[in-house]
């Protein structure tokens, strides 16, 4: 998944926190200068502020901060009436998240001290380590890995034959000056594929696989795509496995796309097979990873649940 992902090829990056709301990276949200002159402008329905003062209508620079910094969009997002609604349920959001933190801030100053529950499931008997719901939870998502890789293996090896030194035929679309589209093809051999990083995640649309919009059944950052790494008439690719695989393990209509070759035949199946135990070990280590610091409400939220409890019962 792309969260896990994210952090194992950036483990020795950090990168600096921003403030969720105004995206200034002095600041975290809970001590943001902005919120409550913005929320006190929505409560008397004056948009987009008038003040010339108003962070919105004087957006940081880059200079001084990182390349990318977000905060001069998201100024301008605001001030356009396509962004007003957003702006509201953000500035609300933001808000909210502010009172609780000066809640905290002066509870603590007070020496009162919070309930502790259990991140993962609420519970007030318990914490996330002793959590009995957060274990049969991670052992079922196991589950569902394996269940998807054992799927995914037969279909993509046993039955297509392609792993590494798989022979293809591949195309690709051009179009000329004319916008007269030809099919071009070529030969590609198969040099690798991100078996590590897949699992069921790869099924984005496990509720409708023959959706025709390209909204996602779960969240952007539990996604995974399969690539294929290749040599394409002697030059290196890569490649998705496109629609043409009409692989049930897949939403197809994502994985394709993003390249512009697709498979499209087996000239020669590959040799090379991969082992039992990735099909085992069920991608544990991401599924630790996204459990440890997360709810079990945000993974319903955004998907993984329904995701997990589909390829649980499904049989190898």
């Amino acid at each position: 998944m792309r969260i896990y992902n994210d952090k194992q090829n950036n483990s020795s990056k950090k990168s600096k926190q921003t403030c969720s709301y105004c995206r200034d990276e002095d600041h975290k949200v809970g001590d943001c200068p902005h919120i409550s002159g913005d929320w006190a402008m929505f409560q008397k329905l004056t948009i987009p502020s008038s003040d010339p003062e108003n962070w919105t209508n004087n957006p940081l620079t880059q200079t001084g901060r990182r390349r990318w910094n977000t905060q001069p969009w998201t100024a301008s997002y605001y001030k356009d009436p396509t962004g007003w609604s957003k702006w509201y349920a953000e500035c609300e959001k933001a808000h909210e998240k502010q009172q609780k933190a000066i809640a905290r801030a002066k509870n603590k100053k007070q020496g009162k001290k919070k309930a502790s529950k259990c991140g993962f499931c609420g519970s007030l008997d318990h914490n996330r380590r002793n959590c009995a719901k957060m274990q049969a939870f991670r052992e079922k998502a196991i589950k569902a890995n394996r269940n998807w890789r054992q799927s995914f293996y037969d279909d993509l090896v046993t039955k297509h034959g392609i792993s590494e030194g798989a022979l293809l035929t591949v195309k690709k679309d051009e179009w000329s000056a004319r916008n007269t589209r030809t099919e071009v093809t070529g030969t590609a051999i198969v040099t690798g594929i991100n078996w590590d990083e897949l699992h069921s995640g790869c099924d984005l649309n496990f509720k409708n696989p023959n959706a025709q919009s390209w909204r996602t059944d779960l969240d952007y950052t539990l996604q995974q795509f399969p690539r294929l790494k290749v040599v394409i008439d002697g030059q290196p690719s890569v490649i998705a496995l496109g629609s043409e695989m009409k692989m049930p393990t897949i939403s197809s209509r994502h994985s394709s796309g993003s390249y512009n070759w697709s498979i499209k035949s087996v000239l020669s199946q590959s040799k090379t097979l991969k082992g039992q135990e990735w099909i085992d070990q069920g991608h544990a280590d991401a599924v630790d990873f996204v459990i440890k610091k997360r709810s079990l409400e945000w993974l319903t939220d955004k998907g993984y649940v329904g995701l997990i409890e589909k390829w649980a019962k499904k049989v190898s």
